[in-house]
């Protein structure tokens, strides 16, 4: 069975760096699961891609992970995103912000 680390790899050799608008007919879908700064979208990616529901469930409930909602979609309009495909779904962590914008 490969390591922790072999699965990650794949992953983060396929991350995205993507803007708002190239996102915005995943969102259409309610495919876009964001992750909050204190998870990493590769780690993210890597427990929905094996199934590791009990794990998943605890991000959600904890608010680690979540449904982007059309209110903080409208408020990240214009940003950049890291994003990683992990079908149906793509999980993405907003890039911050330059200093001096919102």
């Amino acid at each position: 069975m490969p390591d922790h680390r072999e699965r990650i790899d794949p992953i983060r050799a396929e991350l995205l760096s993507a803007s708002w608008d190239h996102l915005a007919p995943h969102h259409a879908r309610g495919a876009l699961v964001a992750v909050d700064r204190d998870l990493d979208v590769v780690e993210a990616a890597l427990a929905i891609a094996s199934n590791q529901t009990a794990v998943v469930a605890a991000w959600l409930g904890s608010g680690h992970l979540v449904k982007v909602d059309d209110a903080q979609w409208a408020a990240w309009k214009g940003r950049r995103f890291t994003a990683a495909i992990v079908q149906p779904f793509v999980v993405i962590a907003p890039i911050a912000a330059p200093a001096g914008e919102a």
